[in-house]
């Protein structure tokens, strides 16, 4: 039920998303959109039931995985940029922005769902040397918004925590955003 609700509200086709569920061991892939699985390289068949690491490779910094684990681990919403590898393959790297963010039903962690952004050209006109990479999992990440209304590709990449159910959801409408 919150997959489905979560899925008809998101832009399947050209974001990039990967939905886990954290109440099944390992914390297994159940969702991937298309863009996902370009920029990941991996297709939706080969993605279910894995755990999403299988874009992290030996470069992938150990202290930004720890940080995903803490927040996953403490239900947080947390922004990490990291190197990830297309196919899992070590000649593959891309930069990766993931925001990660639980959903929740009740209250209660259903699912997390995670937007990549390929950041690779943009580092690639930052610095000429490799970036360090950082995670966050900062207050401000902690809002909760509303899985009810269209997920706007731009909020997605704002960390927050989604409520599924209308009536909670109501009672956490995000404040309006100054444009």
């Amino acid at each position: 039920m919150v997959l489905n609700k979560l899925v008809a509200n998101m832009d399947t086709r050209d974001t990039s998303i990967v939905i886990t569920d954290p109440l099944s061991p390992d914390n297994p892939i159940v969702y991937v959109t298309d863009a996902w699985e370009e920029l990941c390289g991996f297709s939706y068949g080969n993605a279910v039931g894995k755990n999403p690491r299988i874009t992290q490779g030996t470069k992938s910094d150990r202290d930004a995985r720890q940080a995903i684990s803490c927040a996953v681990r403490e239900h947080r919403s947390c922004k990490v940029l990291m190197l990830n590898y297309k196919s899992g393959l070590a000649d593959r790297p891309f930069w990766n922005m993931l925001s990660i963010n639980p959903i929740l039903y009740r209250g209660q962690l259903q699912l997390f769902m995670a937007n990549l952004q390929d950041y690779t050209y943009h580092i690639g006109k930052l610095v000429c040397l490799s970036p360090s990479q950082f995670c966050r999992a900062a207050q401000h990440f902690q809002k909760t918004r509303s899985i009810a209304q269209h997920l706007d590709p731009l909020k997605l990449a704002k960390p927050a925590i989604y409520e599924a159910d209308d009536d909670i959801a109501q009672q956490c409408v995000e404040p309006q955003e100054a444009s």
